[in-house]
């Protein structure tokens, strides 16, 4: 029986760019939103600033949570 050496493989996650700004995540990308775009069958990543600028994604969950509160 001979040995057979293996190759080791390394993975590499993908990096998050937004889509908007160009902004490169770094670290926990916990607040960043990726939204699918039919159109073009890929998903758009967004920043939490751009997120916030465009659609509004950090005010309406405030706004929820202080009508769910009340």
């Amino acid at each position: 029986m001979r040995l057979v050496k293996r190759r080791r493989t390394t993975y590499a996650p993908p990096v998050l760019t937004c889509e908007e700004c160009g902004d490169v995540a770094s670290g926990n990308a916990a607040l960043w939103i990726a939204l699918v775009v039919a159109e073009d069958e890929r998903v758009a990543a967004y920043c939490p600033h751009c997120a916030e600028a465009i659609f509004h994604f950090f005010s309406r969950r405030v706004s929820r949570r202080r009508k769910l509160a009340d």
